[in-house]
């Protein structure tokens, strides 16, 4: 049984405020239910229904996820040293956001078509994060990073995250294509390779 728990608002879908408060409870509920302990990424799906949107839940992951990741910039406490928190029976850390907007983007590996991408462009944004798994392997769709943008404006921050990432698409591809043309370039290496609730018991 939970006797505390902290919900991370601040990246909600765009879903009016009232299918989104459904959708806490929904988490909370499976949290409850489970008698969980810990980080939860509850994923859903907002589908038709007869009298409105419903909400149906597709994936739960009880562990800090990929949909919290945001929070290593954008959230006084991140998901990481939150789980690790309640899993040790400790006070929940503040969850309040650092900015009035984060805004995450995945990096997949399409972007390593052509090599290691050129990040100068992400990493001269003062407002950007660059994270990197270290994965050894890129494989188009597998998540090899993410990059995080802070503003105090969130549809600020949104925009500026996904130009980062086309401009590091648009730079991959460029090269690739030019790498293509060059006979004396050295050959193109083949690809081979949400709401988060914290319980605290």
């Amino acid at each position: 049984m939970s006797t505390g728990s902290s919900t991370s608002r601040s990246c909600r879908p765009r879903v009016d405020e009232v299918l989104a408060d459904r959708a806490v409870g929904l988490a909370m509920t499976v949290a409850d239910a489970l008698g969980y302990v810990g980080v939860l990424a509850v994923e859903m799906f907002v589908v038709d229904g007869d009298d409105g949107p419903e909400l149906l839940v597709n994936e739960i992951a009880p562990r800090p996820h990929n949909s919290g990741h945001w929070t290593l910039d954008g959230s006084r406490t991140d998901q990481f040293t939150q789980q690790v928190r309640a899993g040790c029976g400790l006070a929940l850390g503040d969850t309040s956001m650092t900015a009035g907007g984060v805004a995450m983007v995945n990096l997949l590996g399409d972007l390593w078509e052509g090599g290691e991408p050129d990040w100068s462009t992400v990493l001269a944004e003062p407002r950007a994060q660059l994270h990197l798994y270290g994965k050894r392997t890129a494989r188009p769709g597998r998540k090899m990073g993410h990059l995080t943008v802070v503003d105090d404006d969130a549809g600020a921050a949104e925009v500026i995250a996904l130009r980062l990432r086309e401009t590091v698409r648009r730079a991959c591809r460029a090269g690739v294509n030019q790498a293509r043309l060059t006979p004396t370039s050295r050959p193109i290496p083949q690809v081979t390779a949400q709401a988060t609730i914290t319980m605290r018991a």
